[in-house]
């Protein structure tokens, strides 16, 4: 959900973007392919309120950390941090000729904690809206989201996809949203999931650093690869490369590019059956789509650790699990399983073998999309 609420002190606002969920699609950025994800329930909240001393100054109320800019002087600073999401957007509106002024920011929700590539996203685009308010800004919401990407992967050099933002500001309520790469655009899906289907959302506790930095070595592998393959096979469009060319060596790529490459393109062309089980609620073909993908992340992709592998080893052996996938939302890396509701409490009673074995517990939820930016607004 992304809310925004006028305060009792005057001239003082406060905005809540929501969490992101990559459904299916991680890696399909740099093939220029589909991305399948939703908003999830966690928020993240901006306060801004106008500046004491003619600077910018933003509190991090979760940690306590305290950080301050000069709008004169709007230079990316690796110390700065997470600051330097917030002045990315003032840079953004200077360069975009929008004339801006000083504020003091106040952060605060779970999301605080998500990693560069998705708080750069959260952060913007909540910055963004804020400053399009307070100062009453001529910017559309399709020039907002522009401003946002570029913020995030020029200015702060990380590794943001544009899904995620679109996410952000346009998700709504019981929907998934369905990014093309190749036109910038997005349709909605309804959510399949009813009556006695569910997609359960199990968060395997492990420490957020364990996956997260593994997660982003390996979105850097994957530009570098999938920049190699168009390098080497410069007619090809990556989104309709034909796997046998990867497969069968046509192409001359070292073996662990041209493994790579190949997983990629696998699991980001999964994305189109995926739609169809979608449109036909189809849960069967959904969770064998999920399994698959995740089965490549596990083996060709080597994105996994031993908690997770055990959370999806019981979920396969439930009667009624359809499959199950990983999605990562910038906290850390959880299982989706797709499960007839009558299978939820054989997979919970399974969690305490998982507690005795690694330590600690697992969480588990019924999860369904959050809404965004349009939809809260619309109300």
């Amino acid at each position: 959900m992304l809310e925004i609420l006028e305060q009792e002190k005057i001239d003082t606002l406060t905005v809540t973007v929501p969490g992101v969920v990559t459904v299916l699609g991680e890696f399909a950025y740099y093939s220029q392919a589909r991305i399948l994800c939703c908003a999830n329930s966690k928020t993240l909240s901006l306060t801004i309120c106008p500046s004491v001393d003619n600077q910018v100054h933003i509190v991090n109320r979760i940690t306590g950390d305290k950080k301050r800019f000069n709008i004169s002087s709007l230079k990316f600073k690796k110390e700065d941090k997470w600051a330097n999401y917030v002045k990315g957007i003032y840079a953004q509106l200077s360069n975009n000729g929008y004339e801006v002024k000083p504020f003091d920011f106040v952060l605060d929700g779970p999301l605080v904690n998500s990693e560069g590539a998705m708080l750069a996203a959260e952060l913007g685009v909540a910055s963004a809206l804020a400053l399009r308010k307070v100062l009453n800004l001529q910017l559309s919401d399709e020039d907002l989201a522009m401003m946002c990407f570029k913020s995030c992967t020029q200015f702060c050099n990380e590794l943001t996809k544009y899904s995620t933002i679109l996410t952000i500001l346009f998700a709504q309520e019981g929907k998934y949203l369905l990014f093309d790469q190749s036109t910038l655009g997005y349709e909605l899906l309804s959510d399949p999931f009813e009556g006695s289907c569910k997609v359960l959302c199990v968060d395997a506790c492990v420490p957020p650093l364990a996956m997260r930095e593994e997660v982003s070595e390996m979105h850097k592998e994957a530009q570098s690869a999938m920049n190699t393959l168009k390098r080497m096979a410069p007619g090809h469009s990556l989104r309709d490369f034909p796997l046998y060319e990867l497969s069968e060596r046509v192409i001359d790529l070292d073996e662990d590019t041209r493994k790579l490459c190949h997983a990629i393109l696998e699991t980001t062309n999964c994305c189109n059956v995926m739609v169809k089980g979608f449109e036909n609620k189809d849960y069967s073909l959904i969770g064998k789509t999920m399994t698959k993908v995740a089965t490549i992340m596990r083996d060709d992709i080597d994105l996994t650790c031993p908690e997770i592998d055990w959370l999806i080893k019981r979920a396969s052996e439930l009667p009624k699990c359809y499959g199950e996938g990983l999605v990562y939302n910038g906290e850390g890396t959880y299982v989706f399983l797709i499960v007839e509701e009558s299978s939820i409490d054989a997979y919970t009673a399974k969690l305490d073998e998982y507690e005795r074995i690694f330590g600690f517990k697992a969480k588990v939820k019924t999860f369904v999309p959050s809404s965004g930016f349009l939809s809260r607004l619309s109300n």
